[in-house]
């Protein structure tokens, strides 16, 4: 991916936001030609649905295709991000008599996104998104000139206007999660589109309403360049764009929407630009800038091997293995902030040079998008080193995710995935994160069913030997195979005594400093075993109380000790 265009997502979501702007003029005209609302959004719709499928019949045919399980998230965001949408805008503007009430209640969407988007994503709520969507908001209501003395709003005007603002919020959830599910830009805005076309129909006389435009070119002509400059150019751009922007940044960036509204009208349609509008233009454009002058923060958090079987041996030398990893909450903060060149500050001042796999990582981002950038990471470390907890591999994995986040490359989990293989064998896992089988050397990747049960005590001991030297006395042992596939099935019937029954690993049979294990067994955990290849053992319990009374019993004893719980994810972002 040579020469990245830093930023093309973010200017995505601005064109789409211009586009959108223009709806003015649209209306207007639609208004000449007595179209209803309702008439507008499934004209809209349909005429959307069918150039985007022209475009996917003659680019890609393949792109029609979905998967049955994931038709009710086309047909609920047609139903609710767009007819629903739609309608509650066109109701707010009848019972308010305004189209400044009804603009500012459209844009309190960004709230809710960045609400569901904290639940749905675990997108964090920042200080720079929470001030961008306060000084948005405030912008927007500005500039539609809400505080004019003569603008009331009844409850059920409110009602509608906050349903505005909930429906144009979903667009940017649910094309989010498809994005996620690997459907294309287009397929989405067909299948999106067509939903919304067909659940307009119940509302209106259909044949009445086609040959009316078919008999009206210009009203036809209206419609397309709607639908056209309106609908399919926009969307599509938004929906691309969400590839490379937080879902709780998008809509804010999308406030620009009423500026340029704004702009159009006093040029083309010669309304009366404010001092207050003014002022809310640039609060607008101002809330673009805060969200653009940021740093990105990652949590790294830790591994452990809940069962860890070795295989065999390569003719090169690798081991084979076989064992499923969890991430659980003990983490590195990692955050990269933008930068003309590439530095690295660590807490562990030993691993401030550029040997640290997590800088090794960025030089590997730079050098495959061909951004001519840098980055200052910084790497508070909490995960003990040389510990089989994969530390160095998360901060490394943090690293790739936070910069294809901060400059928008847009590089999938699969790209990166690839990457971090470069790095290290075991640095892949952490992009994919939660509960994961890993085989061959370890970066053959399957996603399974997570474990989230219980609680893990973690007591590292003083030494051990190199992890050559642990995998040499394997090979001289022959030790015996575990039975993964057990224990993956334990997991997929949630039978978390049967699975914490097969918690193994192949080192132990060589492990040679077990009195951490012998203490830890002393506590009546449901399990015992190792991580990697030491030194690190771990306890198991499904009661929180007993975790604690050895977790703090340990620490008494000065062990080196942590109380953590399984995670669904390796990396959180912030």
């Amino acid at each position: 991916m040579k020469n990245a265009k830093i930023n093309v997502y973010f200017i995505f979501i601005i064109i789409a936001a211009t586009l959108w702007g223009t709806a003015g003029i649209f209306v207007e005209a639609a208004k000449a030609y007595s179209i209803s609302e309702i008439q507008i959004v499934f004209g809209r719709a349909t005429i959307t649905a069918i150039l985007v499928g022209l475009i996917m019949l003659f680019k890609n045919k393949s792109a029609f295709k979905i998967k049955l399980r994931d038709l009710w998230i086309f047909v609920a965001a047609g139903l609710f991000s767009i007819v629903l949408f739609n309608y509650s805008y066109y109701t707010t503007m009848t019972l308010t008599n305004s189209k400044a009430v009804a603009a500012v209640l459209l844009y309190t969407a960004p709230f809710f996104v960045v609400i569901i988007s904290r639940f749905i994503f675990a997108s964090r709520l920042t200080f720079n998104k929470c001030i961008a969507c306060v000084v948005a908001f405030v912008g927007c209501s500005l500039v539609s000139g809400i505080f004019d003395a003569s603008h009331r709003i009844s409850a059920k005007a409110l009602f509608f206007g906050l349903l505005t603002g909930f429906g144009y919020a979903l667009y940017t959830i649910f094309g989010e999660i498809l994005l996620k599910r690997g459907y294309s830009t287009l397929t989405i805005t067909f299948y999106v589109f067509l939903s919304a076309a067909v659940c307009c129909m119940p509302f209106i006389n259909v044949p009445k309403t086609v040959s009316y435009t078919v008999a009206e070119p210009k009203a036809l002509l209206i419609l397309f360049l709607m639908a056209l400059f309106n609908t399919v150019i926009p969307y599509l751009f938004y929906t691309a764009g969400l590839k490379g922007v937080d879902p709780a940044v998008a809509p804010i960036i999308a406030t620009l929407e009423p500026v340029v509204a704004t702009v159009i009208g006093a040029l083309i349609l010669h309304e009366t630009v404010t001092v207050w509008g003014i002022i809310g233009i640039t609060l607008v454009l101002a809330s673009v800038v805060i969200l653009n002058i940021k740093s990105i923060t990652v949590t790294a958090n830790a591994k452990i091997n809940l069962i860890l079987s070795v295989t065999g041996k390569r003719e090169d030398g690798y081991h084979l293995i076989d064992t499923v990893m969890q991430s659980v909450s003990l983490g590195d903060n990692v955050k990269i902030a933008p930068s003309g060149r590439l530095k690295i500050k660590c807490n562990t001042k030993e691993l401030e040079n550029s040997e640290n796999i997590a800088f090794k990582a960025a030089e590997l981002f730079f050098k495959e998008t061909g951004i001519k950038k840098g980055a200052v990471i910084t790497v508070k470390k909490r995960i003990p080193m040389a510990a089989g907890l994969g530390g160095g591999s998360a901060d490394a994995a943090a690293v790739l995710v936070a910069l294809n986040k901060l400059y928008m490359t847009g590089l999938s989990e699969e790209k990166l995935e690839a990457m971090a293989l470069e790095l290290g064998a075991d640095v892949p896992f952490f992009i994919k994160g939660g509960t994961v089988r890993a085989e061959g050397i370890g970066e053959a990747l399957t996603k399974l069913k997570p474990f989230l049960s219980g609680y893990f005590v973690l007591a590292k001991a003083d030494k051990k030997p190199s992890t050559g030297e642990m995998y040499k006395r394997l090979d001289s042992e022959s030790p015996k195979l575990l039975d993964v596939n057990a224990f993956i099935d334990a997991l997929n019937k949630d039978d978390t005594n049967k699975a914490a029954k097969l918690f193994d690993n192949s080192f132990r049979a060589v492990w040679q400093n077990n009195a951490m294990e012998k203490r830890l067994g002393e506590f009546e955990p449901m399990a015992v075993s190792l991580s990697g290849s030491g030194p690190t053992c771990f306890a198991f319990f499904t009661d929180k109380k007993a975790a604690k009374v050895a977790f703090r019993q340990l620490k008494q004893e000065n062990t080196e000790c942590y109380l953590v719980k399984p995670l669904a994810k390796a990396l959180i972002i912030e």
